[in-house]
């Protein structure tokens, strides 16, 4: 089965290629993005197949506007051709990239081949680290209706941003999806709970996430959204 392993950029994407079975990355090129579509339908791309898809990811942990273009091309490249596709923390990967090269090539050959570079690291990683990545899976939305309250907070789940509107409320999510489904609507959200406040008037979460959330934030109205 053909893996494919890719470093995004709005104007520039380098790709890789490898074999489930080897295991062995492969260095195909640095295309213009506009011609990333194309080229998969040239390779057959479908859903027998995996692309392995760096995100990007500040060395603070932080979501960003280059994070939800990431995840938004790779939704699209989901939804065109079906292939599964896995997302891969893009900060040791730069820095290795970086370190390799620095010392041996010049400046416009290390921007010319980065890209490329960066998408064989990812795809190696893939391969080598079961832990290192999570498939992209586009999450439930759960309808909260009308909230009285105003001082809210939604932690690490999806909800109708209909009954968001108009309030003061926080999001923490490390899911890319979900922070990718909030972006798109205009609501920003942190990966950091030090970014949160000291209490709310609700929460909206999971069961799991309950206790742990009620005695943190001192609230007394936690909401769980699948039980």
């Amino acid at each position: 089965m053909k893996v494919y392993g890719i470093d995004y950029g709005t104007v520039s994407t380098g790709i890789a290629r490898g074999e489930s079975i080897l295991k062995i990355a492969t260095g195909i090129g640095q295309l213009k993005t506009p011609e990333i579509f194309s080229f998969f339908l040239k390779e057959g791309l479908s859903e027998s197949n995996i692309v392995a898809v760096g995100l990007p990811v500040s060395m603070s942990s932080r979501f960003s506007e280059q994070t939800f273009k990431t995840v938004d091309f790779a939704l699209k490249l989901r939804e065109k051709f079906g292939a599964r596709i896995y997302l891969i923390d893009e900060r040791l990967t730069t820095s290795m990239v970086y370190s390799s090269m620095k010392n041996t090539r010049s400046t416009k050959g290390y921007k010319d081949s980065k890209d490329q570079n960066s998408s064989v690291l990812i795809l190696s990683s893939f391969f080598s680290n079961e832990k290192g990545y999570s498939e992209l899976i586009s999450g439930k939305v759960f309808d909260i209706g009308a909230i009285e309250k105003d001082n809210l907070m939604v932690y690490n789940t999806a909800v109708s941003v209909s009954s968001l509107k108009g309030k003061t409320v926080d999001i923490f999510t490390t899911d890319p999806w979900i922070f990718w489904y909030y972006f798109k609507n205009g609501f920003k959200s942190t990966t950091l709970e030090a970014d949160l406040k000291t209490s709310y008037d609700i929460i909206y979460t999971f069961w799991a996430e309950k206790d742990y959330l009620k005695e943190k934030f001192l609230c007394e109205c936690v909401c769980s959204l699948d039980g």
